[in-house]
């Protein structure tokens, strides 16, 4: 419809006018819906942008429109940086326009603050999240479908930050907004159940984990949703908790399958792709295909640096997980390197305490250890034990107890390398004890 219309202006001679413009930001939002970001649509995104600057000045409202639909197709190609400073523009012409409380400022604040997430700048992220749902309470009230949008986003930024008593708080919270607002078989009920099984399997509540991830994957299978990127999300996040499970042949079949999807929808060359290609590396390693594993760990970091740069906070885990497959082959030399790098990355963004810290210290720990290196090696093993039992101690209370004792079992990687330094000792045992 707009493309016939938009048709129809031009063969009026108006191919240059406001309605034009609007057209062609249509247009442009709809090949975002098929994830077309190619020249084409590049170029009726440029061109909407000048028309409306041309007539109505670079800081009016319907300028912030174009720039917004702009900037979300960069962003959506991947390509933050340059979709970034659209995205500021678009909110500093908004809150100047329309106002600081206006709902068109919450939007942008909404997707300003996933961007930053995305590139793990959480801190940056959270006020953005905090405003945009003050506005949409005051403008919508607080049980609104709209609300639970962004308390979900916000779930999501306290589960990576490691924040995981406020995000279960602020999931259930979504689900209790959306359950009522659109029922219990909508998408969006299936997202917030994909999520919590993310923080669920953190917690080590796998049961919790695997019942809502079930529960997703059977939304999305309903319907239209069944090649969907959500369903994708949610057998990733399936493999994930067979992989905690210890099936890491049922973890990569699920990881393969999630992985398929993705790359049909996004093509072969797209960030997203990472988190499969990592848990595949993962995966892969566990059943001892070492030649399968390298190629996607290394494809996922090739990936990461393309398109956000050397010291992205996605960069850790394949790094880590890379160095891991090294190790087992053999080739301390190239895995220490890596090692250090993704604890670089992580100490940068998340501080020397957080619990995902712990990950990286232990795997050094490991690696100084196996090098003989044992008096670094003890060292790196307490820190990590340390911090891995600070996070069992501030989720412990909110888990029942067959729960607790599989989160306690599974944080013992630190106390396992403390133990291999004993039972290895000799001149050092005391200290090992």
């Amino acid at each position: 419809m707009a493309e016939a219309l938009l048709a129809d202006l031009e063969a009026r001679d108006q191919a240059e006018s406001l309605e034009a413009a609007v057209l062609l930001d249509l247009l442009v939002r709809a090949a975002r819906q098929r994830n077309d970001y190619g020249d084409d649509v590049r170029a009726m995104a440029q061109r909407a942008l000048a028309i409306k600057e041309r007539l109505r000045g670079p800081d009016d409202a319907v300028v912030a429109d174009s720039l917004f639909v702009h900037g979300m197709l960069l962003i959506d190609a991947g390509e933050y940086d340059a979709g970034g400073p659209l995205l500021d523009r678009a909110l500093a012409i908004r809150e100047k326009a329309l106002g600081k409380d206006d709902l068109a400022v919450s939007e942008v604040l909404l997707e300003k603050a996933n961007t930053l997430q995305f590139q793990g700048r959480f801190a940056d992220a959270k006020p953005l999240y905090e405003r945009a749902i003050v506005i949409r309470e005051q403008r919508r009230g607080p049980n609104h479908a709209d609300v639970a949008h962004v308390t979900h986003n916000l779930a999501n930024l306290n589960l990576r930050m490691g924040e995981f008593v406020e995000a279960r708080r602020l999931y259930l919270k979504t689900l209790d907004i959306r359950r009522a607002a659109l029922g219990p078989r909508h998408i969006d009920v299936a997202l917030t159940y994909v999520t919590m099984g993310v923080l669920y399997q953190n917690m080590g509540d796998y049961d919790a984990a695997a019942e809502v991830l079930t529960e997703a994957i059977a939304i999305c299978r309903e319907g239209e949703w069944r090649d969907s990127l959500l369903l994708s999300g949610a057998l990733n996040n399936m493999g994930n908790v067979h992989w905690s499970l210890r099936k890491p042949e049922k973890a990569r079949d699920a990881y393969l399958e999630a992985y398929d999807i993705k790359l049909k929808r996004l093509g072969p060359d797209h960030p997203d792709l990472v988190l499969e290609l990592n848990n595949l590396g993962v995966a892969y390693k566990a059943l001892k295909d070492y030649d399968a594993a390298i190629p996607r760990l290394e494809r996922a970091i090739q990936l990461i640096e393309k398109r956000l740069g050397p010291d992205h906070y996605n960069l850790s885990p394949p790094l880590n997980n890379l160095a891991n497959v090294l190790v087992l082959k053999g080739s301390y030399a190239e895995a220490r390197p890596l090692y250090e790098r993704a604890l670089a990355i992580r100490v940068a963004r998340l501080g020397r305490g957080h619990p995902d810290v712990a990950e990286a210290i232990m795997n050094l720990s490991g690696l100084a250890l196996a090098e003989g290196k044992r008096a670094e090696a003890l060292a790196l093993a307490v820190e990590a034990n340390g911090l891995a039992l600070a996070q069992v101690r501030d989720t412990l209370a909110y888990l029942p107890e067959s729960a607790a004792l599989d989160l306690a079992s599974a944080r013992d990687e630190p106390h396992t390398i403390l133990v291999e330094g004993w039972r290895t000792a000799k001149d050092d045992a005391p200290a090992w004890l």
